[in-house]
């Protein structure tokens, strides 16, 4: 009896798996609107709606990458747009990039849950900044800029290739520069002549504003831990 019953279980369990397979309504048998377009593009959000479901790995001292990428996962709409585009278009960095933004949101396997493995997108940044081999320290700053500047001159790259050959508006829009789209900037600088009164303007383009963090009302310590004292230099009482 208990062999019948696991021979009928396992046969039954087949069929079922067949069904989900040639289920015109996604591989995962979700028959809500969209599924079945999610499942052929990929889904870059997780079906709860949540951006972030699995941590990063720490390389050695990799700390200042992993959370410059946790940051850029959750700044929408940057993070979603970067995810929807081809990995033809832009490739190296960009497409690294987007792995890793994938493996945080668990959009591949949803029931994962072990960290994601950025090993890719650094093996990628230092094969064009090789200061970042090893496992030295480094600013975060630094590497948000490094990273935004790759990603950026890829699309640069995209985007001129498919204007000169002509492509369509559905590519060349793909192919858009986002980096310079949500972070790029520019700063107003005035200067003033005293001995003409002449006021000259310069605009100077940013990728990132550096904002100080004012301490509250009666702390004693300030960001990362830098009491007054230690501020200005004078010794602790």
């Amino acid at each position: 009896g208990k062999k019948k019953g696991a021979i009928a279980a396992k046969a039954r369990a087949k069929r079922e798996a067949r069904n989900r397979a040639g289920s015109p309504s996604g591989a995962d048998g979700d028959e809500r609107p969209g599924a079945a377009a999610a499942a052929v593009g990929g889904r870059i959000v997780h079906e709860d709606g949540n951006r972030v479901h699995r941590g990063l790995t720490n390389l050695g001292n990799t700390c200042y990458m992993n959370s410059i990428v946790q940051c850029l996962n959750v700044s929408m709409p940057f993070s979603d747009e970067v995810m929807r585009i081809p990995a033809p278009v832009t490739g190296g960095v960009s497409t690294s990039l987007c792995s890793v933004f994938r493996g945080i949101r668990g959009v591949d396997d949803a029931q994962g849950t072990s960290a994601c493995n950025p090993k890719l997108l650094k093996e990628q940044i230092v094969s064009r900044f090789p200061w970042f081999r090893g496992k030295d320290q480094h600013d975060a700053h630094e590497f948000l800029r490094t990273l935004l500047g790759s990603v950026s001159d890829e699309f640069e790259q995209a985007e001129a290739k498919a204007k000169a050959s002509g492509a369509p508006a559905e590519e060349r829009q793909a192919a858009e520069d986002r980096v310079a789209r949500y972070f790029s900037g520019r700063l107003c600088a005035a200067t003033l002549c005293w001995g003409c009164s002449r006021v000259s303007f310069r605009m100077d383009p940013f990728l990132d504003v550096p904002l100080h963090l004012p301490a509250l009302a009666g702390q004693q310590v300030g960001a990362l831990g830098v009491t007054a004292a230690m501020a200005s230099g004078e010794p602790d009482e």
